[in-house]
């Protein structure tokens, strides 16, 4: 999330790159998971554990946005 952001940054808000990322929920749903993450290891490690399963389970299914911008 903060690297497509970075990048967002320095290639300005029109680019390509801007426009495929659009507003990013994927990465936003991901950065949320994971603190629920974190806390969730305080009531029991299993709960953190399967939370950043879920999150890398989600980035496991293949994410077109960017591929299908830059092959137009």
């Amino acid at each position: 999330y903060i690297l497509a952001h970075c990048l967002i940054s320095v290639n300005g808000k029109g680019s390509t790159l801007a426009i495929a990322v659009g507003k990013d929920r994927k990465g936003i749903l991901s950065v949320i998971i994971y603190a629920a993450g974190i806390a969730l290891c305080f009531v029991n490690p299993w709960f953190g554990l399967g939370s950043y399963t879920l999150v890398t389970a989600t980035w496991l299914i293949p994410d077109r946005r960017i591929e299908d911008r830059f092959e137009n």
